[in-house]
């Protein structure tokens, strides 16, 4: 909805927090007002309705509409990130090719003679999954929605069905302004067909795409879980259609399945972009705005183990990648057992072990055997999930150490070769209280 005129004022990188409302619930303080889920999906609006500046892109900070947790729009140009909205510009970095923009195919007068009014329009956002698979929001192929008008089977009434929806429209890649402001030249692959469509009532959709583009962009993984509430998000997405930008913020809350988060700002355009969690993998679609400059409201997704549960290709991806597993580690207890000399050199016999704990739930191990031990790999307990780490004995003392002093500390499992406990980013030179 309009709300006035937008304020010019822009943030300066580390304000991010200092720019919203003081009234605004504090971070755990889910009150009751803060929890609605009831929220239109995002199309995109009509430069000039809605709030938004006529000429979107010059503008795309002064913008005023649902769906901008504050007072003012926070994203900023993929790579023109100052590094101040909760992730880092390495993060930014690694993660922001595979995202790309779907639009409409401007050639549907020639094919329709009722085209409607979308030819050509940038619609959505999303993910590349594999080198041909692209996931992103189901409503961005619904036949109706957000006030457009699709096209209509010719010599008919009705609108196209979703499958020839997605099959006239295409993916953009590299849709964004270099570090001088200067747009790049975009890529542009067609979609072949619709793969997945609201599997369970989910809003989430898989296209295929042509010419194979994770070939040139690479793709990002799905994570195996949901993330856990406090953890820092990242979306990268196309809001209204501009090309691509970034945002971050935590997880504020989880519920049946969705995730909701309340200080990171989207747009029409924003739906079916990747939520990424901390390791970098998906951890859920984006949907939905509901964030304004009131209180009490925010936007919101599909996590990730509700679609993993619905999609019988994301299984099948999971199931033929190695998945990165992480748990954020917030309790730990130690063992030194008696009578175990250091002398000893089987790869059965620890002398020392810290178990590690996420809440009251047991995550897992390190253990410590004598140096010059061979070692076994680290194993991973998918269903119970666990990690369980084997590590040197003139390890314990520094993992101890970190385990005492740093927060957080994260329990992460890729393979049996890439497994380990790690900390959190933190700023370089800060000595520990």
């Amino acid at each position: 909805m309009a709300k006035g005129k937008p304020p010019t004022t822009t943030l300066e990188e580390g304000t991010k927090e200092q720019a919203r409302f003081s009234t605004r619930p504090r971070q755990g303080q889910k009150e009751q007002g803060h929890l609605h889920w009831n929220f239109l999906p995002e199309f995109p609006h009509r430069p000039g309705e809605h709030g938004l500046p006529m000429d979107l892109e010059q503008h795309a900070a002064d913008v005023t509409i649902e769906s901008i947790c504050g007072r003012i729009n926070d994203s900023q140009p993929v790579e023109q990130y100052r590094g101040g909205l909760g992730v880092t510009q390495e993060f930014v970095k690694a993660h922001q090719a595979p995202v790309g923009q779907l639009q409409w195919n401007n050639n549907l007068a020639d094919v329709y003679d009722d085209p409607g009014n979308v030819s050509g329009v940038r619609w959505c956002t999303g993910t590349l999954i594999s080198n041909d698979l692209f996931l992103t929001a189901g409503h961005c192929f619904d036949q109706s929605g957000g006030g457009w008008n699709r096209p209509k089977i010719n010599g008919t009434t009705t609108v196209i069905p979703s499958a020839k929806i997605a099959t006239n429209m295409h993916i953009n890649f590299n849709y964004q302004v270099d570090t001088g402001g200067i747009l790049r030249e975009e890529q542009q692959f067609p979609i072949l067909e619709l793969v997945e469509y609201r599997l369970n009532g989910l809003d989430f959709a898989i296209v295929r795409l042509d010419g194979n583009p994770g070939a040139i962009f690479g793709f990002t993984r799905i994570s195996s879980g949901d993330a856990n509430e406090g953890d820092m998000l990242c979306i990268i997405q196309h809001p209204q259609g501009l090309p691509k930008r970034i945002e971050a913020g935590p997880l504020f809350h989880q519920h049946d399945d969705r995730l909701g988060y309340d200080d990171i700002d989207t747009l029409g355009g924003s739906s079916g972009s990747g939520v990424l969690g901390p390791a970098g993998t998906i951890v859920g679609v984006h949907t939905n705005g509901g964030c304004s400059a009131a209180a009490l409201s925010h936007n919101h997704g599909f996590r990730i183990s509700s679609i993993i549960a619905a999609s019988p290709t994301i299984t099948g991806l999971l199931k033929s990648s190695p998945q990165l597993a992480q748990y954020k580690i917030d309790g730990y207890g130690v063992r030194l057992w008696s009578s175990r000399p250091t002398t000893n050199l089987s790869p059965g016999v620890a002398v020392a072990g810290i178990y590690l704990y996420q809440g009251k739930t047991y995550r897992g191990y390190a253990y410590f055997y004598p140096d010059g031990t061979p070692l076994a790999s680290a194993v991973r307990d998918s269903a119970k999930g666990r990690i369980f780490l084997h590590l040197n004995l003139s390890q314990f003392p520094s993992t101890l150490e970190m385990l005492r002093t740093e927060k957080p500390i994260y329990l992460y499992y890729l393979s049996p070769t890439n497994a380990a406990l790690r900390t959190g980013r933190e700023p370089v030179g800060e000595e520990e209280s």
